[in-house]
């Protein structure tokens, strides 16, 4: 009981580590944005953030990825869910940073 108490955490909501974005794609349906995020919910796949088009600040966190990109600034996004981004990732299973979910740049 008590493994399964400290274990939970790992599968549940949470921020990503600090990272340089080291490279932003706009692919089917969002944005998938890359670094050494960390795998913040507990998808499987660590190192990448999927932003829906569908995000009301979509065009925002777009802007502030590539700003951190080519600054050299550091981002952190907080996930609660997982997708597959099926264009050419074999449907990996990533974190996603939901609607209203907070993305800080450093």
């Amino acid at each position: 009981m008590l493994l399964a108490f400290f274990a939970a955490p790992a599968y549940s909501a949470g921020y990503s580590n600090w990272s340089v974005p080291s490279y932003v794609e706009l692919v089917n349906d969002g944005a998938l944005i890359s670094g050494y995020f960390g795998d913040p919910h507990g998808c499987g796949q660590a190192g990448f953030i999927f932003v829906r088009d569908t995000n009301s600040k979509f065009k925002e966190i777009v802007a502030m990825a590539y700003s951190a990109l080519i600054s050299g600034r550091e981002l952190k996004f907080y996930s609660s869910s997982c997708t597959q981004v099926i264009a050419h990732w074999s449907g990996n299973v990533i974190n996603v940073s939901q609607e209203g979910q907070s993305v800080t740049m450093r």
